[in-house]
């Protein structure tokens, strides 16, 4: 997982709680699958918007047009009883009613600053010319991101599912489509029908051109400056995009109220509930658009959703993220003979990856839920975590406390999950399993 440097400089962050249910939230039963993604605290020159961000075409006004734009006008004056509009809605129709003969870039940047669901009923009451107009290209040319947002939440459900196949064939080039369709695909979920707020939120995240794909660590990260990067191979798999997108829209929403939480394990586990919420109830276990990798976290997320609720993620979380700091610890210790960091920069790296690590086993040991949902697989992943940060004798009995709260059945394997480290190691903990 990226490095989390959370909050403004100059300004300790407000913590806030997980975007989960409370208390602990536990799954409906069915479902299955799912995995994470990380955040990024790390300053960085802002990313090129690459969603929406196409030269404008100026579409001349075709014929029968000025007949909706009269249409448009009678409707944004009212004197069409039929339609009962709400008063955004009504204000935005007479504002495209002007605009609309310079083409959907015009409408675009009009609806651009609407609330998502105004934006949505202005679609909807478009004359049919001008909508034709707007959608001629649908569903694969390009077209403003405000446009194709508001245009996928009126979509049916069967028409969404199109749209989303053509996706996994590599048909919609769209990169705002592409966004549109991961956002609607987990607002029609349980998890997006309770989060209404937040699925604005990254709607308006992506409108706002905030979203983007972009290499870089882990699927997806988010920044202190609330904007996302995701991982351009998730764009030929719409359910796995909705996953993670969702989950890096919910540390960015945090990032918009007061910042996100310090603590890796709070934070993590609200980022990964709702992507294990997510995939568990649209994910696809044959999706062959993403790596062994990618599936498997993605399944085993959505697996400890199902099975044991929020505990189940937890003890995920606590167990990846040790896993994933030993590797930046690793990093920077490797880095002795080159000049990419300096001598006191890697220190403080190695030394920060070191207290994450400790953290992660002490929040998890304190979290007699968490405990209970702990695989035996999970067992050497933590043991090797904190030894390749560096830790001694003391520290090993410390994990073997801990281990000790595991479920008779899963404590009855650890020894066998020990096998191969160092004998002395293997005796600190045992010992203290006592």
């Amino acid at each position: 997982m990226s490095s989390p440097r959370i909050g403004s400089a100059g300004s300790a962050p407000r913590v806030v709680s997980p975007t989960v249910e409370s208390p602990k939230a536990t799954a409906p039963k069915p479902s299955s699958k799912a995995r994470d993604t990380t955040f990024d605290g790390s300053p960085k020159k802002k990313p090129a918007n690459l969603t929406g961000g196409h030269k404008p075409v100026a579409i001349p006004v075709k014929q029968g047009l000025a007949g909706d734009v009269a249409l448009l006008r009678a409707a944004a004056h009212g004197s069409m009883a039929a339609l009962k509009l709400s008063s955004g809605a009504k204000a935005a129709l007479e504002l495209i009613k002007l605009v609309a003969p310079q083409g959907k870039d015009a409408v675009a940047k009009v609806m651009a600053d609407l609330e998502p669901a105004v934006a949505k009923e202005v679609f909807q009451n478009l004359p049919k010319q001008l909508k034709a107009e707007i959608s001629r290209e649908t569903p694969f040319g390009f077209a403003p991101v405000a446009l194709r947002m508001a245009q996928v939440q009126t979509m049916g459900n069967s028409e969404l599912a199109e749209l989303s196949e053509s996706m996994r064939l590599g048909a919609v080039e769209d990169l705002g489509l592409q966004l549109a369709v991961a956002t609607e695909l987990a607002a029609r979920t349980a998890w997006g029908k309770e989060n209404p707020e937040l699925v604005d939120y990254q709607r308006t995240l992506i409108v706002d051109g905030k979203v983007n794909f972009e290499d870089g660590r882990g699927a997806g990260r988010t920044h202190t400056s609330g904007e996302i990067e995701l991982e351009p191979s998730l764009q030929r798999s719409p359910e796995a995009l909705a996953a993670l997108l969702a989950h890096e829209a919910t540390h960015s929403h945090h990032t918009a109220n007061g910042g996100m939480d310090t603590s890796i394990y709070n934070e993590e586990t609200a980022g990964n509930v709702t992507s294990a919420r997510v995939w568990s109830e649209i994910g696809k276990k044959d999706d062959t658009q993403l790596t062994a990798d990618q599936r498997d976290g993605l399944d085993e997320y959505a697996q400890q959703w199902v099975k044991f609720g929020e505990d189940g993620v937890q003890a995920r979380v606590a167990t990846e993220y040790a896993r994933e700091a030993s590797r930046q610890y690793k990093k920077a210790d490797e880095n002795v003979e080159k000049p990419i960091l300096s001598a006191g920069k890697r220190t403080r790296v190695m030394r920060e990856e070191h207290a994450k690590v400790t953290d992660l086993i002490g929040r998890l040991g304190d979290d007699a839920g968490a405990m209970k949902a702990v695989r035996p697989e999970y067992v050497k992943e933590l043991a090797l975590a904190l030894l390749r940060t560096g830790a001694g004798a003391e520290e090993m009995k410390v994990l073997g406390r801990t281990l000790k709260k595991l479920p008779a059945e899963v404590r009855a394997q650890v020894p066998k999950r020990l096998e191969g480290l160092d004998k002395a190691v293997q005796k600190d903990v045992l010992d203290a399993m006592r």
